[in-house]
């Protein structure tokens, strides 16, 4: 399957990707992509360790995907997220 059927866009500050995050997991880890109908379709899923409060959730997801994409946190930004779903992080 080629990239472009997952939910990443382009945009002039760098790329959005959809992202479905389910937090008090045993770890943070890359769960794979949702193969959900409608706007869910091809989401990266994601697991974390943190609970959904306080915004921790949201500042796990931004630490691991940092990470994961070699770029620093700042650069990783939330557009979404704080029960509203799907999530989408932008990253340049």
């Amino acid at each position: 399957m080629s990239l472009s059927a997952y939910a990443i866009r382009d945009t002039a500050d760098g790329c959005t990707l959809a992202v479905i995050a389910k937090p008090r997991a045993r770890r943070t880890a890359f769960a794979g992509f949702a193969a959900d109908a409608g706007t869910r379709n091809g989401a990266l899923r994601v697991r974390l360790q943190a609970p959904p409060v306080n915004g921790k959730a949201n500042e796990e997801l931004i630490r691991f995907l940092a990470k994961q994409l070699g770029v620093p946190q700042s650069a990783v930004t939330t557009e979404g997220g704080r029960g509203r779903r799907p999530r989408e992080r932008t990253g340049e």
